[in-house]
């Protein structure tokens, strides 16, 4: 997808980089045009941006144009880094001097890019490398390059890492209550048996024995509700399918091979920036026709949760609504970049199919990932909407089978009806100490 000699990695023991720092060195601003995946794909996907200016000159207008145009709305942190500040060091004048026209540039530079002023650093790279070649600790301080050191050390890594821990974060906490339903419904199982059961201690047997034919007939209704729910499952199934279906890599491949022909039977600006609306269009309709299937089984799950709760008492549940908003509004965003590079009068002057190729690729691989990505988070959903309740259902049958045998059990043997009471006890213990457990796990997640 990417030729190599386009990119070299390096990588060496530096605390920094050890620490999860991962620098991507993009090509100058003239590449923009020539390489669209640059702001297609590395600008917007980077969790800081780091846009290096000279101090000499400060942000010129083709600066600015495209910290505007392509930085500042992407990321969630930008630094801007005046390089070169060796070259205002005079030794005409005093450090006190040379520090004020330093800090003068960076002023100015925070309040054409409108950044706070504690997000421009005035460094000399030049001057840092020697100092730590030579072990020149006060040049290295002159330098300025400790400060931005300092940044990359205590802001952006450790903000790099605070996003990992809230989304693993996000997602252990739905284990941790989908956990405490599960063990407050068992819970609650076995203390009613057990209280069953202690209410038949010393009754005749044709008392137990009722008892039993009413639990089989509960079992029986059960039975039938879970039959019924089985063939609401293959129809969802079904339509689980197509939904990953409107989301698949095939779709795809059919969506951009259509626009990809519409942009290369053109010969006008108007004719390329239409195939992209058309392309952005296809796929956006494929992302809501997706939800909308998600939708429509929702609704039919939560008829079916509502019956297993009436009707057997099972603990409510709700699954969430899938949302493929992210997704598509990521789409959206790159149909906008995109029409912004076709009607740049610097890219039209470009071979036309040259300039299609280099986008298509960029915009086919963004469109691509984006795709990916949704059908991951919908096939997740569709585990989250389906697996639970079939477990629910599976153990609920479990409870009650084992429940029928406990008393035919007691019905051939009357003694048997002590040491099931102890068993349960037993079971009630170990239950109470996994919510413990669980509620352990939950006060430290959330320290």
């Amino acid at each position: 997808e990417v030729p190599a000699w386009r990119y070299a990695m390096v990588n060496y023991p530096h605390p920094l980089l050890q620490a999860g720092l991962t620098i991507l060195d993009t090509p100058g601003l003239n590449a923009l045009g020539a390489e669209p995946e640059l702001t297609l794909s590395v600008i917007p996907n980077a969790h800081a941006v780091m846009y290096l200016l000279a101090t000499d000159t400060g942000v010129t207008r083709s600066d600015l144009e495209i910290w505007q145009k392509h930085v500042h709305r992407h990321a969630n942190y930008h630094v801007a880094v005046l390089n070169k500040i060796d070259m205002l060091w005079d030794e005409l004048k005093s450090d006190s001097e040379v520090q004020a026209s330093i800090e003068r540039q960076a002023e100015e530079t925070a309040r054409v890019l409108k950044l706070p002023r504690s997000r421009v650093f005035a460094v000399s790279a030049q001057k840092a490398l020697a100092a730590t070649i030579r072990g020149d600790a006060a040049l290295r301080v002159r330098s300025g390059i400790e400060s931005l050191e300092y940044l990359l050390a205590h802001q952006v890594i450790p903000a790099r890492r605070d996003m990992l821990y809230h989304a693993v974060s996000r997602e252990v906490a739905a284990l941790l209550d989908e956990s405490r339903v599960d063990l407050a419904a068992r819970l609650k199982r076995s203390s009613d048996e057990l209280i069953q059961l202690i209410q038949l201690s010393g009754k005749n047997r044709e008392l137990i024995e009722q008892t039993r034919a009413n639990l089989q007939q509960e079992k029986d209704s059960y039975d039938a509700t879970a039959e019924q729910f089985r063939v609401t499952r293959k129809m969802l199934e079904g339509q689980g399918a197509h939904l990953l279906s409107n989301v698949s890599e095939d779709t795809l491949d059919a969506i951009l091979k259509a626009a990809r022909e519409t942009m290369e039977g053109s010969w006008t600006t108007r004719g390329l920036t239409g195939g992209i609306r058309q392309l952005s269009e296809q796929m956006g309709t494929r992302f809501q026709q997706a939800t909308q299937l998600a939708d429509n089984m929702l609704d039919a799950l939560d008829q079916a949760y509502m019956r297993f709760h009436r009707q057997h008492r099972l603990p409510k549940m709700q699954v969430p609504r899938l949302d493929l908003g992210a997704y598509r509004n990521r789409l959206e965003t790159l149909m906008r970049e995109t029409e912004a590079f076709c009607k740049d009068p610097a890219n039209l002057l470009l071979e036309k199919r040259f300039m299609i190729r280099r986008f298509y690729a960029g915009l086919a691989e963004e469109a691509r990932n984006a795709f990916k990505l949704a059908r991951a988070e919908a096939e997740r959903w569709l585990r989250i909407a389906l697996d639970p309740i079939m477990t629910r259902i599976r153990e609920h049958k479990q409870y009650l089978d084992t429940r029928l045998a406990s008393l035919q059990r007691i019905l051939e043997n009357m003694g048997t009806l002590h040491s099931r009471m102890a068993q349960i006890k037993q079971e009630i213990g170990d239950l109470r100490n996994d919510k413990a457990e669980l509620a352990r796990i939950a006060a430290q997640l959330a320290a």
